[in-house]
């Protein structure tokens, strides 16, 4: 929602945007104020929907933190709210339809990192509830190569203090292809479990370059394959198929999918959220994925030798969803917390 500009005269000094060389490219997300104030009435009504003052709260929150999209500056007049932050090239979708499909490290490499996002917000104890493939951008680093970032946090949620369900939704939000069935069930779900189920669906278009479903029901046949756990059929056939699932020529068909790739998807892809990967944690230890971690960290702290440090001195103060997450979410208002006419953080 809004209108998205490239600032090429920018440049970023501890966070806030200055009008110096050297420049760097940055994004500049304009949103109505009356489209912002609709949408906060539909949250309200238990529609769901994006709220601004909450990702804004977020992006503050992850400051400085990698694999996540960098915010610089906001502020308002009296139709708009104006967002700058940081420009990132592709989309995971983009990043497909320009070069097919990827090489299997080129893929762990954007996965680990999508993760590794994605562990920030779990561990400030929230949960996203929209992530796939349209909500992790891709750009290069200073090796030429792909870094991935997590974004659009206005669906986010806040993780209860005892690790309960959330409550179902009345009209549950996001893309279907990418909802767990629980969620889409209107059911109470586990905030970081149905998060899980995304990034299982968000590393399948990934490894595959297409859609694991189209919607998580039954009368999906993909789908019904998940739900009957013949996941393996499912990734068999995936691989003689094309993008669109059409039956391939046995010339063109890919390799099998690696065991130790089937394996994770499997767990990731699991219809029962009891028997499903837990956490962002375990996926990180699984072996498909556990020795790029270190390489994503390390290569992080190289090159950003600042922010490393007070990372590690942020790690060593305490837990970051400890106060300060819950002063960032009172901040931010959560869904339907905050005036829509009122500023945001700034």
């Amino acid at each position: 929602m809004g209108k998205v500009h490239l600032l090429a005269a920018a440049s970023v000094d501890n966070g806030r945007l200055r009008y110096r060389k050297p420049f760097v490219f940055a994004a500049l997300k304009s949103q109505s104020k009356a489209e912002i104030s609709e949408r906060m009435s539909q949250i309200r009504a238990g529609a769901g929907g994006d709220d601004t003052a909450l990702e804004k709260g977020l992006m503050k929150l992850l400051q400085g933190v990698p694999h996540v999209i960098q915010l610089y500056e906001v502020w308002h007049d009296t139709e708009n709210v104006h967002t700058v932050m940081e420009y990132l090239q592709d989309d995971v979708i983009g990043l497909l339809n320009r070069i097919g499909v990827l090489e299997e490290e080129t893929a762990q490499r954007v996965f680990v990192h999508t993760c590794l996002g994605l562990k920030a917000l779990h561990d400030a104890r929230f949960c996203h509830r929209d992530l796939s493939p349209e909500n992790v951008m891709v750009t290069t680093d200073v090796r030429s190569q792909p870094l991935a970032k997590v974004i659009d946090f206005g669906m986010a949620a806040r993780l209860p203090d005892d690790d309960k369900c959330l409550p179902g939704l009345r009209i549950p939000f996001g893309k279907m292809s990418y909802l767990s069935p629980e969620y889409f069930g209107k059911m109470p779900y586990d905030g970081r479990k149905n998060d899980i189920w995304a990034l299982g669906c968000t590393l399948f278009t990934l490894t595959e370059r297409k859609m694991l479903f189209e919607q998580p029901s039954l009368a999906d046949p993909r789908f019904a394959l998940l739900h009957a756990n013949r996941h393996q059929e499912l990734f068999n056939l995936s691989r003689s198929t094309n993008h669109n699932w059409h039956i391939l020529p046995e010339s063109d068909r890919r390799p099998p999918m690696s065991q130790a790739l089937a394996d994770l998807l499997a767990g990731l892809l699991q219809v029962n959220p009891d028997y499903r990967v837990a956490s962002v944690d375990d996926i990180l230890a699984h072996p498909w994925v556990s020795e790029h971690v270190a390489i994503a960290r390390a290569e992080w702290e190289a090159d950003n030798p600042d922010r490393a440090a007070a990372a590690a001195a942020a790690a060593a103060a305490g837990p970051p969803g400890g106060p300060a997450a819950g002063a960032a979410a009172a901040a931010a208002g959560g869904a339907g917390g905050r005036s829509p006419g009122d500023a945001p953080p700034s």
